[in-house]
């Protein structure tokens, strides 16, 4: 099995491409040639643009640049060939953490114009700037994923620990002052 090798075309190649593409060259002949990967490209493209790709949407994208580049007729991106494109480039599961893709950034640079100007009327310092976030802490979940050997099938855990408590930090934006953290455990009663 022969490893594939990362390709970077220079501006030439990519002019000479795009120039044979207008001339109605075929792309899947131009992309053996010039060993370039559509789907990977996309791919990282997509990623850098921070959007979350699954398998089904790979395989989905894979289907539709066979079309699009006339590849070959019986193609289909099955499981196989996940499998196979994911080993190929060192493509990995990972969970999706935090919320950052649905931050309203332009909100945000507005508020903090807005804050400076309030603070620069009242003639406030830092000192006495403060934010306060909270954060749930499953704290005594066990890993969800695990590493096997090849010769479990399957791997089968524990029940899920569902304990949970949230915390609370504030500190001023100088960083020289912090509340005590604020904890707050399972409730008496619960809803």
């Amino acid at each position: 099995m022969s490893k594939c090798k990362h390709v970077v075309l220079s501006m030439k190649d990519k002019y000479e491409i795009n120039k044979r593409l207008e001339e109605s060259e075929s792309a899947t002949k131009l992309s053996i040639e010039y060993q370039v990967d559509a789907v990977y490209k996309w791919f990282i493209q997509k990623r850098c643009q921070g959007e979350p790709i699954s398998g089904p949407i790979l395989c989905e994208k894979a289907v539709q640049f066979n079309e699009k580049l006339e590849g070959p007729s019986n193609f289909e991106a099955s499981s196989g060939w996940l499998k196979r494109f994911k080993s190929r480039h060192g493509i990995r599961e990972l969970q999706i953490q935090g919320e950052k893709l649905y931050a309203d950034l332009l909100a945000a640079e507005l508020f903090k114009i807005k804050l400076r100007d309030i603070l620069n009327q009242e003639n406030y310092g830092l000192e006495n700037v403060y934010n306060a976030d909270e954060t749930g802490l499953n704290w005594k979940a066990l890993p969800r994923k695990t590493l096997a050997s090849r010769r479990e099938l399957a791997v089968l855990g524990p029940k899920i620990s569902k304990d949970r408590i949230t915390a609370l930090a504030c500190a001023n934006a100088t960083g020289s002052h912090r509340l005590p953290t604020l904890v707050i455990g399972k409730s008496k009663k619960t809803r």
